[in-house]
């Protein structure tokens, strides 16, 4: 990060470089917005933050709890202040209401996205930065797979995988909605819901996979 001085030049603050996280410089005027475990962020400090997620080209995520909804885990997306960056993130913000109130009987609709469940403003040192309050994801396709000891899905997996997906671009298009890149990166996995086309989730994991100690999670696009 630099800073100026009174005879307008800049002076460089040296700092150690972690791998994996964010460049410091980046939390500048248009950047990043400073947060700190602990905070409190939205209307009437409903969101708590408990733990950083990760970052990307025009934001940084959040696991935060809901203290409006029983300490409810959410993850908060945070753009920075930059006006490519706000109007990218208030196109996301649009596309995810619109398809999640699409009224279609597509079971790629499950899939597509996680829940929207907020969105609101934020003022900051560095400006004004929209946030928005999704379901969390889990670890994506990619990280799964790497982390398996034969870096490869079992054929049961792999083929539930693909057609989730399958039905999830399916249902982009019916909504003119285009993924810019289905990659294993961008595909996380999520928590299936309680019940699913009317079936209780057990019978549902019956008929999907066969008799096993655990349900499976389903997979999600991550935008």
């Amino acid at each position: 990060m630099s800073t100026t001085s009174k005879n307008n030049t800049k002076r460089e603050l040296q700092y150690q470089f972690i791998d994996g996280a964010e460049l410091i410089d980046r939390y500048e005027p248009g950047g990043y917005h400073p947060i700190q475990i602990g905070d409190a962020l939205g209307p009437g400090s409903r969101y708590l933050i408990i733990h950083k997620l990760g970052f990307g080209g025009y934001s940084t995520s959040w696991l935060a709890q809901d203290r409006e909804n029983d300490q409810r885990l959410v993850a908060i997306k945070i753009a920075a202040a930059a006006p490519q960056a706000t109007n990218s993130i208030n196109d996301e913000e649009r596309i995810l209401r619109r398809l999640q109130s699409a009224q279609v009987d597509l079971p790629g609709k499950l899939y597509a996205t996680r829940k929207l469940i907020d969105g609101f403003s934020l003022d900051g040192p560095n400006g004004t930065h929209r946030c928005l309050v999704m379901e969390p994801g889990r670890a994506s396709v990619h990280d799964s797979r790497e982390a398996s000891y034969w870096l490869l899905f079992q054929p049961e997996v792999a083929r539930s995988v693909a057609a989730q997906l399958i039905h999830a671009v399916q249902f982009l298009h019916s909504q003119n909605v285009v993924h810019g890149g289905t990659y294993a990166a961008f595909l996380s996995h999520q928590d299936p819901p309680h019940f699913i086309d009317g079936r209780e989730l057990t019978q549902f994991v019956r008929l999907a996979f066969g008799e096993c100690t655990f349900p499976p999670t389903f997979m999600h696009l991550v935008y």
